[in-house]
């Protein structure tokens, strides 16, 4: 059968004509009339301001074998692992998965660029822009990594690579992907991730490894600020934006001694790593490291490594001291208990034969004066102690002072401050005293009346021998008398007044 058939095909677009299902013909803008013996003839009209072929996947193939469409399109075949990212006239479009596509490109430009999904990381210099498509999250991992941050990406659980702030993608080829993010400079990886990743080398370029032994600290500043303490282990920062400046520190003495100390130890890494010892103003520390006397601490702060070798700091007050020594109870040599307080004072003049030689001072120095005490009560009886306490404290002061001179410790003085008798003691020596007091009374009242006998018979001889004192007494009796009677009295010459005076009486 002869069959004739019209096509018309507009301006800008184009004809492909297929004949059987094999591309036969390409045709221009117009209109073509098609006449033969009837077979299977189809033709599709193509607008080339719209690149994308929308055609069955047959038909593409043919197009993209046929020398007629060399130089108005372009042909894509995508493998399973390949991904393309389609530009048109300089924008993005979109991304494509396996398959075989074809653009016209006579009308706008295309681009295609391939990307092979087994190189995961994606990476591109218009990144931003393509990340925000979405294709990109149907077909990318796409992370968001914010300032001061970093991530580190793992692939089927291994660490592969490590990220700075800013948006990356990762294709989804199938493999498990993770990001686990982390406050930057340092990447919070573990070890043996961290050791893949240095002999590796693909990191270099943006982080630098500090490698810290085990007889090593390392002190770290950033930007001009400390940063932190270090232990034994392998550490890996970001460099970009990170002025870093790595101290690595031999530990082999336990003590800590740094320029810079105080800002050190305001850090919160120095109570991880260091104990820090400050000696106060008088005071003085007498160091030991590994058993072995060092030096002495004057008044300041010190810093010892942790875990380092054994440190031992005694500290001891130079200033005087005052030691009671209350409530000993002692016999006396006469058997009569009582208690006795007693107060010493001294001052440490050599604080390492006082760390040598004596575990705590107030202790030895107590114990000593109690039984020097002891020793000097117990030779006398009460009386004689009760009679020379300041000899008690003397003879005791001589001995303590020997005995505190091997300490390194140099006694001030010792006082007797109290001697306490027990009640029914104190009941008796009452009794004593009152006794004495009385009895000493008693010779004074009667030396008292002794010499006023004595002084009587005197007046009674010069009265015997002088009758005109015997006159004067006699009127001195009549003032007295007449004072106390309020009587008036008027004599004559005197003659007979005082034989008158006692008749009237």
């Amino acid at each position: 059968m002869f069959v004739i058939k019209t096509n018309y095909i507009p301006h800008g677009h184009v004809g492909l004509k297929f004949r059987d299902g094999r591309f036969v013909a390409l045709l221009a803008p117009g209109t073509h009339v098609q006449a033969g013996i009837s077979r299977k003839v189809k033709v599709y009209k193509a607008w080339q301001g719209q690149p994308w072929m929308e055609l069955p996947v047959d038909a593409l193939k043919q197009l993209r074998d046929s020398e007629l469409l060399k130089n108005l399109a372009t042909f894509v075949d995508l493998a399973d692992n390949q991904r393309a990212l389609v530009w048109l006239d300089g924008r993005f479009h979109g991304i494509l998965i396996p398959g075989l596509y074809g653009f016209w490109t006579t009308i706008v430009d295309v681009r295609i660029e391939i990307f092979d999904t087994r190189d995961i990381h994606f990476e591109h210099a218009e990144a931003d822009v393509i990340l925000q498509h979405d294709d990109a999250k149907r077909y990318l991992n796409v992370w968001d990594i914010s300032q001061n941050t970093g991530g580190i990406v793992y692939v089927d659980g291994q660490a592969q690579d490590i990220l700075g702030p800013g948006r990356h993608g990762y294709w989804k080829n199938g493999s498990i992907v993770r990001l686990a993010q982390f406050d930057l400079p340092w990447l919070a990886i573990e070890d043996s991730d961290l050791i893949q990743l240095r002999e590796s080398g693909e990191i270099n370029d943006i982080v630098e490894f500090v490698d810290v032994m085990d007889n090593q600290r390392a002190l770290v500043w950033f930007n001009g600020r400390f940063s932190g303490i270090l232990g034994a282990g392998l550490y890996a920062y970001w460099k970009e934006g990170f002025d870093a400046r790595i101290e690595l520190v031999e530990i082999g003495k336990p003590q800590f001694i740094y320029d810079e100390l105080d800002i050190i130890l305001k850090h919160v890494d120095a109570g991880r790593f260091l104990n820090v010892l400050e000696i106060a103003d008088g005071k003085v520390g007498v160091l030991y490291q590994d058993g072995d006397f060092d030096q002495l601490l004057q008044p300041g702060r010190y810093a010892f490594w942790k875990d380092v070798g054994q440190v031992n700091v005694y500290t001891y007050d130079l200033r005087e001291q005052v030691l009671d020594v209350t409530g000993q109870e002692i016999m006396t040599a006469d058997k009569v208990t009582l208690r006795m307080n007693a107060v010493l004072t001294y001052r440490i003049t050599d604080v390492r034969k006082v760390a040598e030689t004596a575990s705590d001072v107030e202790q030895v120095l107590y114990r000593e004066l109690q039984l020097i005490i002891r020793a000097e009560v117990g030779g006398r009886t009460l009386d004689q102690l009760l009679a020379d306490k300041v000899g008690v404290a003397n003879g005791a002061l001589t001995a303590v002072k020997q005995k505190a001179d091997s300490y390194g410790i140099e006694i001030m003085g010792l006082g007797i401050r109290d001697v306490i008798l027990p009640g029914d003691m104190k009941e008796l020596l009452n009794q004593v005293i009152e006794a004495e007091k009385a009895a000493q009374a008693n010779n004074i009242k009667r030396r008292e009346e002794t010499a006023a006998m004595r002084s009587q018979l005197n007046s009674a001889k010069l009265i015997e021998q002088n009758p005109i004192l015997m006159r004067l007494r006699e009127l001195e009796s009549v003032e007295k008398f007449a004072d106390k009677a309020s009587l008036q009295i008027f004599v004559g010459d005197g003659q007979g007044m005082a034989d008158r005076i006692v008749k009237l009486i």
